[in-house]
């Protein structure tokens, strides 16, 4: 995963590459991005699952967000899923890091290394 298998959806005029599916700040001089999905693994209960990109690095970063503060084995439903506002800090598009210090409203926020994502994935929210 990441910005040597990424493939744009749409066919372009240019070649596009991961650099463009983050947002500069107002001064230009960096850019981020986030992409999520919240899944209902039970009546009105969600885990959310999602990524990080940046302009200081073509690696996106994985992160997961659920009610419990173990992210070893398994994951504990949320209440409510997540919107977009609930990433912004002051309402800017943060990093990772900084996020992770101060998610705390619905749920935490905890990036993960590839592995440990598609574990948690396949044992939480995809075990049949």
């Amino acid at each position: 995963m990441g910005s040597r298998v990424f493939k744009s959806g749409t066919e372009g005029v240019s070649n596009r590459d991961t650099s463009g599916l983050v947002l500069k700040n107002g001064g230009g001089k960096y850019g981020r991005g986030y992409i999520f999905i919240n899944i209902e693994i039970q009546s009105r209960k969600y885990i959310t699952l999602g990524g990080y990109l940046d302009t200081t690095s073509s690696q996106m970063q994985f992160f997961i967000i659920q009610a419990g503060y173990d992210f070893d084995e398994t994951l504990l439903p949320m209440n409510e899923p997540v919107f977009y506002k609930d990433l912004l800090l002051d309402g800017q598009i943060e990093t990772l890091e900084n996020l992770e210090k101060r998610f705390s409203e619905k749920g935490y926020l905890k990036g993960v290394n590839n592995k440990k994502y598609h574990h948690l994935f396949l044992t939480t929210v995809y075990s049949p």
